[in-house]
């Protein structure tokens, strides 16, 4: 008589969701209401057990398979940790619970042949046989997931010694959407806005605050705080996490490298442990002030001090010289994946950002958050509450590289200082998209602009309206090469010939008032300089007075250029010395005839207007004109702001 031994392994499948977000809409003035957002989570897990029937007259040994799909659209991703029911880590019998098979004690193993009689295991899709652990996560994602899959083969091998029965343990998968704010490392660079905006880094669970500076960049707003000697740390320093390749992390953690790299491990210092030597070779953090709040002192403001890193820290392992032999910039550093450490020098994004604020000192310190925290240097912190210093990834000679350092009073954007001081580090987004990387006329910034070559083309939708405009750089800048339509009723490519108003705010539009609705009055009416007004058409766009292309910010006589316009959100109208004024410029723009509306449209053979934000006196704006009839040129005139011309965008 052969008896048999049941195996079996049941599943119980869990989903929870745990994320709910709440956002406020306004509907009028007395109303509000709430919508739930749920994350939408799909799991599949076959609800049948898997039986083994092994027979134990030998030897032997078998496996059976587990498919699961996990699919989700939290930006975040989600986690599923497989789990015992019992809390125990045996195969138990049925009918007889002091009769068990363990799992597996240690080890991993290729094929459950080569285990140890009468014990069990699993594994993942290609991976070894391992020992069952409670609260294993099995399948995970940071970022959005359509059909995630794995399969978990489990495998026993028993013999004549294993009591005959039925074993069996049941299975709990649990799947969780994560926490709605977003990875650092996994940050769309739409998502940074002007708004300030908290992320986690993936590598320990810090929380940051990151946002969209003046100089179009987005900034991370605090000092980095990792703290790269913790080995829960440096298990997660890798080149998905990290802004630098493997290889660096490698000799970063564990040293063994020659210059560049560090031929020693993380170093960390403490105010006991002696003055940092002028070792340009090794890394040296200071971590004993990382939590500690550094108090606003004149203009500085209050904030987490961080960790202080020499530059061979700084950059990750990989700009480790001896003293006198480096050259190059870093290209390489500690920042998250996605970022990096900004540059320096004159031509540097420091620099950058401080022109960008007028260089004007206490500015520049609010927008990018500047406690004054000193440096390390002789075994403790240096100069705390008076100045403060960040590394670039600029090199400046042998021994230095160029660094921010910033006082109450002082902003030099162009410092340098010896690589072994223990400085500061923010991050910059690595924003590497062009005009033909985004979707939205909204989503330009300076940063994109500047990255892409001039000549370039491509087709934006305004998100106000859905309109879509073809958008080129010519000569430096980003223009609109198609006219604004505006509170007019067309459709994406299709221009509308009926006035429909549109209320246009802050956020989406050129304007500072919280919101300003496009003209109802038509020019039909009759022109003038105080009143909005404007005309479609459904083969050139909209004819603008200048109060409708200033939206309301110009009206009557005045001498004023326009502080504000009509134009998206990232864009405005072109200044008088931004206009082209040589034919090669005429080909990118295309240029298109129309005329001016005067009374009614005049001239509309062969001629084109455009406004600018540049007073050409009392009652006039300057705009730029083509008139092909005669010279097919484009230049610069003035027209009387009561009439209606077209207007063309520059991004900012």
């Amino acid at each position: 008589m052969r008896l048999y031994k049941n195996i079996i392994i049941g599943i119980v499948s869990s989903l929870i969701i745990a994320a709910v977000s709440t956002f406020p809409v306004f509907a009028s003035e007395n109303f509000t209401t709430d919508v739930i957002v749920e994350p939408s989570l799909t799991v599949t897990i076959p609800s049948g057990p898997l039986n083994l029937n092994l027979d134990p007259s030998s030897t032997t040994s078998g496996s059976n398979n587990l498919t699961i799909t996990v699919g989700t659209n939290n930006a975040t991703g989600y986690k599923t940790i497989m789990t015992s029911q019992s809390g125990n880590t045996d195969l138990v019998e049925t009918t007889d619970n002091t009769l068990t098979i363990p799992t597996l004690a240690s080890g991993s193993y290729s094929s459950p042949s080569d285990f140890p009689a009468n014990h069990w295991g699993y594994k993942k899709d290609s991976g070894s046989y391992i020992p069952f652990a409670i609260n294993t996560t099995i399948l995970e994602s940071d970022t959005y997931a359509n059909d995630d899959t794995t399969t978990l083969s489990f495998a026993t091998k028993i013999d004549y010694l294993q009591a005959s029965g039925t074993y069996k343990t049941t299975l709990v998968f649990t799947t969780t959407v994560n926490p709605l704010t977003p990875y650092i490392q996994n940050l769309d660079p739409t998502l940074c806005t002007t708004t300030p905006l908290t992320v986690l880094d993936k590598r320990d669970g810090e929380e940051y605050t990151v946002q969209r500076l003046a100089d179009g960049n987005c900034w991370l707003l605090d000092n980095l705080r990792l703290d790269i000697s913790d080995p829960a740390v440096q298990a997660k320093l890798n080149s998905t996490t990290t802004n630098a390749t493997d290889t660096s992390l490698g000799y970063l953690k564990n040293g063994g490298g020659s210059s560049p790299y560090p031929a020693n491990g993380v170093i960390a210092k403490t105010a006991s442990s002696g003055s940092w030597a002028d070792d340009y070779t090794n890394p040296y953090i200071a971590t004993q002030y990382e939590d500690t709040t550094q108090p606003a002192s004149g203009s500085s403001p209050a904030g987490k001090i961080g960790i202080y890193y020499n530059f061979c820290a700084a950059s990750a392992g990989s700009y480790c010289y001896v003293a006198n032999t480096s050259s190059g910039d870093a290209t390489q550093d500690i920042c998250p994946a996605g970022w990096r450490m900004p540059t320096g020098g004159a031509s540097g994004e420091y620099q950058a950002l401080y022109t960008a604020y007028s260089s004007n000192v206490a500015n520049f310190q609010a927008s990018l958050s500047t406690p004054l925290s000193g440096y390390f240097g002789s075994g403790s912190a240096i100069l705390q509450g008076s100045v403060s210093f960040f590394w670039s990834s600029t090199f400046y000679d042998g021994y230095s590289m160029y660094d921010l350092r910033v006082s109450s009073s002082e902003i030099h954007p162009q410092f340098r200082d010896y690589r072994y001081y223990g400085f500061l580090v923010r991050c910059i987004l690595n924003d590497s998209r062009t005009i033909s990387d985004i979707t939205n006329m909204q989503d330009i910034t300076p940063g994109i602009v500047s990255r892409t070559a001039d000549g370039a083309t491509a087709t934006l939708k305004d998100i106000r309206d859905g309109q879509e405009y073809t958008v080129a750089k010519i000569n430096g800048n980003v223009w609109m090469t198609r006219n604004l339509a505006i509170g007019c009723n067309g459709s994406r490519s299709t221009y509308g010939s009926t006035i429909t108003p549109k209320t246009l705010t802050n956020i989406n539009s050129n304007i500072s008032d919280p919101t300003w609705t496009t003209p109802t009055n038509s020019l039909t009416l009759g022109n003038d300089y105080a009143d909005p007004r404007m005309e479609c058409s459904s083969t050139y766009g909209a004819w603008y007075n200048y109060a409708a292309a200033s939206a309301g910010t110009i009206t009557g006589f005045t001498n004023t250029n326009a502080p504000n316009d009509i134009c998206p959100a990232g864009w405005r109208l072109p200044v008088r010395a931004e206009f082209g004024t040589n034919s090669t410029f005429l080909t990118p723009f295309t240029t298109i005839d129309g005329g001016v509306w005067r009374g009614g449209v005049i001239t509309l053979s062969n001629y084109g207007c455009w406004w600018s934000s540049t007073s050409a006196g009392v009652t006039s704006s300057y705009n730029m004109y083509w008139n092909g009839g005669s010279s097919s040129a484009i230049g610069a005139d003035s027209d009387v702001r009561l009439n209606g011309i077209y207007v063309r965008c520059i991004a900012k």
